[in-house]
């Protein structure tokens, strides 16, 4: 990695580091679960690796605002950056082996 690289993956990392300090220390003596699957802190450490630092700050602000009571909760997973992502291209499969072009 870099010098450059590592200058602009360094806000990123210090974030995630203050999340696992947060899930060591705080988090076990709040006590109280999670409304949402991934838990807050973990959704957090997702947009930070898929987004990096701005983006994956607002996708965590955005979510902590939802976490009240006045929220069901449920499974609310960090938005793909790319559509390969969303689609899961690994999963998709050609049934057209022919090679004909259809026009």
């Amino acid at each position: 990695m870099s010098f450059k690289q590592l200058l602009y993956n360094l806000p990123t990392h210090l974030c995630c580091g203050l999340i696992h300090l947060y899930r060591w220390t705080i988090s076990p003596l709040l006590g109280s679960p999670c409304r949402f699957f991934p838990s807050c802190s973990q959704y957090a450490l997702q947009a930070l690796k898929h987004h990096k630092c701005i983006r994956g700050l607002w996708l965590t602000i955005k979510r902590i605002g939802k976490c009240g009571p006045w929220h069901p909760g449920g499974i609310d997973l960090v938005p793909m950056t790319t559509l390969e992502e969303a689609l899961d291209v690994s999963q998709v499969t050609n049934d057209d082996d022919s090679g004909d072009s259809h026009a």
